[in-house]
């Protein structure tokens, strides 16, 4: 969200919008929050960079799951591989993918992300490195 503040601004301001102030986002919120489920979408599809599949894979762009009807679709939604296929697919995936949903709507209801600033007053834009090993 640090390199995508707008992202995190939409979503922050659908999440006060659907649910205002005085709580925080539960379950029963999920299906009023499209735009926090397509940012979900888009951080599982991040384990794809097939551009054919998902054009610009390089960039965070939730609006690609936008269209409902197509970003259900089995071939679309990275739902279908993140988790895994046939006999070998993770059996906590409806656990995991609500916790992972919770957090998400936790965090950005509840705080304000911002970038780092230099000493001159101008933000850091983080670069993001991936590193291989053992998590």
């Amino acid at each position: 969200m640090v390199i995508n503040p707008e992202v995190f601004k939409k979503a922050q301001e659908e999440i006060d919008q659907v649910v205002g102030n005085d709580r925080l986002p539960d379950f029963e919120d999920r299906k009023s929050l499209p735009y926090l489920e397509c940012v979900l979408k888009e951080l599982y599809r991040g384990m794809s960079r097939d551009p054919v599949q998902y054009p610009d894979p390089e960039e965070f762009l939730p609006e690609r799951f936008a269209d409902s009807s197509q970003s259900e679709a089995d071939d679309y939604n990275p739902r279908t591989f993140v988790f895994g296929f046939g006999r070998r697919r993770c059996p906590g995936q409806l656990f995991a993918d609500g916790n992972v949903y919770l957090v998400m709507a936790n965090i950005i209801a509840a705080m304000d992300i911002s970038r780092e600033k230099d000493e001159h007053g101008r933000e850091i834009i983080p670069t993001p490195e991936f590193t291989s090993g053992l998590i």
